[in-house]
């Protein structure tokens, strides 16, 4: 499929989804491991603590609204002690359950700041940006180069480049980019359509020829640009490409020169826009999908003692 990711990506040695993510989670617990370990906890501990004071004045606010509906009146014998345990109860659990989702709050905030302030910030991730920079002058640079018997000038172009020489010109990168796209996707619809001729030679120079052209062409550049960006998702480089997409020309713009962007401004647009929010998805997600269910069953204990005291009044009158 299209060869952009391979050009962007290659000097980086990313893994597929699984494999990558297993990394970025050992070299997250050994820089936590490192220097990061009271900063971690000490986001552990608030966000739990939080989440409880949230929890448990969400429950007595609920507890207040209720008993203000007379959903805890009832004139069965020791009546105000059952309802004070309701109270006591639908706190506590939700304080203990609201905790809980603080605590998933904390470890976000806790690789957060693994990845802003540890070694991954200072040393790993800008050496990635700028091999991916290296990699986009690359791309930008080749053309002018391509009847060359020996890569000894494009070296030395890129070198500029690395020394601030000369900037990469953002508009004139992504036109490359999508003329690189359109180009392997007509060679690879060509080889498909050229494939089904040999197969069915009865088609080829009448109205059949032209209608599997046709039918080809808008079908293999949909799947194709599907196909891409699956293959992007799956490599855990979306957010990177995307990244180079839709924010190059306006880091370009605020940064000197409105059409061209260094290298360095590359490397931090790559790091603050694709590699940390690439690495943290996969926390978020994990996360958000522990704290929906605790956040539910909390809300759930708010309301079922009070619903089932009603069942009780109405099934006993």
């Amino acid at each position: 499929m299209p060869t952009i990711l391979p050009i962007l990506l290659t000097v980086v040695s990313v893994q597929p989804t699984t494999e990558s993510q297993s990394n970025w989670v050992a070299l997250l617990l050994r820089e936590f491991g490192r220097s990061q370990v009271s900063g971690f906890i000490f986001d552990l501990i608030k966000w739990t603590i939080l989440g409880a004071a949230i929890g448990a004045a969400v429950a007595a606010a609920a507890c207040w609204v209720f008993f203000r509906l007379q959903c805890f009146e009832i004139s069965w014998r020791f009546a105000r002690a059952l309802r004070w345990t309701l109270f006591a109860l639908t706190t506590v659990i939700s304080a203990v359950l609201f905790s809980l989702a603080g605590f998933w709050s904390g470890a976000i905030a806790g690789s957060e700041r693994v990845l802003s302030r540890s070694q991954l910030a200072t040393d790993v991730f800008p050496k990635i940006g700028d091999a991916i920079a290296d990699a986009m002058a690359w791309v930008q640079v080749r053309p002018q180069f391509s009847r060359m018997t020996n890569d000894v000038e494009l070296s030395s172009k890129l070198e500029e480049f690395r020394a601030g020489k000369w900037e990469l010109h953002a508009a004139q990168f992504l036109q490359q980019m999508a003329s690189i796209k359109q180009e392997v996707i007509t060679n690879l619809v060509a080889q498909v359509e050229h494939s089904a001729l040999l197969r069915s030679p009865k088609l080829k120079g009448g109205l059949g020829e032209k209608l599997l052209h046709q039918f080809l062409d808008g079908l293999g550049r949909l799947a194709a640009a599907k196909q891409a960006a699956s293959e992007l998702k799956g490599w855990g480089a979306d957010r990177v490409y995307f990244a180079v997409v839709q924010e190059l020309q306006t880091a370009a713009a605020n940064h000197g020169h409105p059409d061209t962007i260094a290298r360095s401004e590359i490397s931090a647009l790559l790091v603050q826009k694709g590699i940390v929010p690439a690495i943290m998805r996969p926390i978020r997600s994990t996360a958000r999908a522990q704290q929906l269910p605790l956040v539910a069953i909390a809300i759930v204990a708010m309301v079922l003692p009070p619903l089932c005291v009603r069942l009780a009044r109405r099934w006993s009158g």
